[in-house]
This record gives C-alpha cells, structure tokens and sequence, in this order.
C-alpha cells in the first residue's frame, strides 16, 4: 500500500509540475541517445547524423530510419517504482541511502542497452513486427523484472557487500536472456536468407532476395548451402546449450550441466527417432519435417524457456536437511 501511494505521490507531482515546468525528460532522453550513440559507435556501428535541434530524440544506424525515444521510454517511470518499492518495504535506512542511487544508475544503464538493442534490431531485422514484439515484450520484461526484483529484495536485511553480489548476478541473468532472444533472432535470419538463396538457385526464376549481409554466399552452390545448414545447425545448437548452461548458473546458482544437457540430447534422440521410423514405416517426408520441428526447437529460447523454471521448482521444492 506504502508503495501505490508513494508512486500516485510522485505520478501527481510529476505529471502536473515537474513534465511542464522543467526539462528533465528531455535531459534524461538525450543522455541516453548520447550514451547510446558512444557505446554503438565503439561497437563499430555509424550512425544517423545527430540533428542540431534540440528537441529532437532520435538515434538510429546508418541505413534504417532510427528509433524515436518519447517520454514514456526515458525510464523515469522505473526510477519512481523502484524508489516507492525501497521506500516501502522494511530494510535499514542506511542501507536504502546507498541503494537507492546504485539502484537507479543501473536501470539507467540497463535502459541505455534496452535502446542499443532496438537500434540493432532495426537494422538487422527491418521487419516492423520484429521491433514492435521487442519493444513490447522483451525488453520490457526484462526491465519490470529487475525493478520489481530489486526494489522488494534489495533494502532486506542481507549485507550490502552480498546485495550487490545478487545484483550483479542478476544483471548477469538478464544479458544472457537478452543473448539467447538475439542468438534466435540471428539464427532465424541466417537461415530464411539461406533458404531464399537456395529458391533461387534450385528454381532459377524470381531474383534472390537474400540479405546483403550474406553477399559472401551469392557465389555457393545450392549444395554447398545445404550442407552449410547441417554446419550451422550443429553450431547454434552448441551455442544455445552454452548460454542456456551460462543462465542457470547466474540464475539459479548451478551450472546444471547434466539436466541440460539431458534436454538436449533428448531433442537429438527423440528427432532421429521420429525421422528413422517415418523413414521406415511411412514417408520420410513426413519425419523430416517433424524432426526438423524438434531441431529447431533445439536452436532456440524454447529449452531455457523449459529448463530453467523446472530447475528453479525442483531446488526450491526440495526438502531442506537438518
């Protein structure tokens, strides 16, 4: 309750005095595009020329039509939540003193890479169903879960020294989230590239439309690319085990190595199972398509989706021994 009134508090201030009489949005916007902007660039992206108006909020790469940063996406909602949260919840003021500003610097920071990633987005996947879902969902998700985590957890009686450990591995937590969600949007951009070159090769009629970014395989061969797709799929499979290891460990606290790798070795069997008996009894046709269904469910979010929640109901089920 503490908390509702806190935040109606500072909505009624914010809303009627601080939106209209001062410039702090505007303030708060233009650091995170200049932010941003620094950390892309290092990242070797160019940019979209910055505009010389100052009220302009803009920040895009080279080549995609940007992003635009409203009021609503500066994060100053999330500071006001996640002060209420430690202001309302019991904890030691001396601790809340130094927490508060520790907590608000890292949202801000997590902020500046929830835009980095939308600037990425756009330019790899210019479709604006793929911006929108990220927008919306993901990143979203992300940031509400670190706020509403932290502001209850973190003013509780544990040592600041241990609060900053969880903290960090949290942190640690949501950049693997974010990695495997961007390792399947890169994944499903390889491969839709992959298959339109190969349409284009096997039935010779429309042009390609394949990314320019895959140009360096418009020379291979069709069976070149098809055999590239077995390479490639063993390789995100690897590659999302490995994050999938690297969430559990920063998320749950174990590497869990045997259970995921149980998992996944699992997809592997139960596919070569389906597609050797359609083979056999059946059409092979039919097989390929469901095992392919089951592989790529491999080279996906899906088994962390699974996984981890499962690990996280069996370690906290289990009986504690005295």
């Amino acid at each position: 309750m503490k908390a509702v009134l806190l935040y109606t508090g500072w909505y009624l201030v914010y809303q009627e005095w601080l939106k209209h009489t001062t410039k702090i949005d505007l303030a708060v916007i233009k650091n995170l595009e200049s932010s941003a902007a620094f950390a892309l660039n290092l990242l070797g992206y160019k940019l979209i020329e910055e505009s010389e108006i100052e009220s302009i909020r803009t920040i895009g790469i080279d080549g995609t039509h940007g992003l635009w940063i409203g009021d609503p996406c500066n994060g100053i909602t999330l500071f006001a939540l996640f002060t209420g949260f430690v202001l309302a919840y019991p904890g030691p003021w001396k601790k809340k003193l130094w927490f508060i500003p520790f907590g608000l610097i890292t949202i801000h920071i997590i902020n500046i890479a929830r835009i980095m990633g939308l600037a990425m987005v756009v330019y790899h996947f210019p479709d604006p169903e793929v911006l929108d879902f990220n927008h919306t969902y993901t990143f979203t998700i992300l940031v509400y879960s670190y706020v509403f985590f932290f502001g209850f957890y973190g003013p509780q009686s544990c040592p600041p020294i241990k609060q900053m450990i969880m903290m960090i591995k949290l942190l640690i937590s949501i950049a693997m989230l974010i990695l495997i969600i961007t390792t399947g949007f890169v994944r499903e951009f390889v491969f839709v590239n992959i298959n339109e070159q190969m349409r284009f090769l096997w039935f010779q009629s429309e042009p390609s439309q394949m990314s320019s970014v895959l140009n360096f395989l418009s020379n291979w061969t069709y069976w070149q690319l098809y055999y590239l797709k077995w390479i490639l799929t063993l390789g995100f499979t690897l590659v999302f085990f490995g994050e999938t290891i690297l969430l559990a460990r920063y998320a749950l606290g174990n590497w869990f190595i045997k259970e995921i790798a149980f998992l996944y070795v699992a997809l592997f069997a139960l596919s070569g199972f389906i597609f050797t008996f359609y083979y056999i009894f059946s059409d092979a046709n039919d097989g390929y398509l469901i095992a392919r269904y089951l592989m790529g469910m491999a080279q996906s979010p899906v088994p962390a989706m699974i996984i981890i929640p499962a690990l996280y109901l069996r370690t906290s089920l289990k009986p504690k021994v005295f």
